[in-house]
């Protein structure tokens, strides 16, 4: 879900008042999550706990194509010149 928002493990981690280690054994299922944090955590990720709910029960993470991630990109190139260079 982090990954899926382009969130770090260290912002996430700045934001939940906890090390980015931890954040990274949460993800990898090796420490639960306390219930506060995981709220901090969807709160920031922008989820909703029923979203996280169904991902947790097999449903899958919407995440961004790298192709439409790279026209995004380009869309916001407003130089023809720079737009030909990429």
């Amino acid at each position: 879900m982090r990954i899926s928002k382009k969130i770090s493990q260290p912002d996430a981690a700045r934001a939940a008042g906890c090390s980015p280690q931890a954040i990274g054994h949460y993800e990898n299922g090796r420490m639960d999550v306390p219930d506060n944090r995981l709220r901090s955590l969807l709160t920031l990720y922008d989820f909703t706990f029923e979203e996280f709910s169904e991902y947790l029960n097999g449903k899958a993470i919407p995440m961004v194509n790298v192709k439409d991630e790279c026209l995004q990109l380009l869309d916001q190139i407003r130089s023809e010149e720079k737009l030909r260079a990429v």
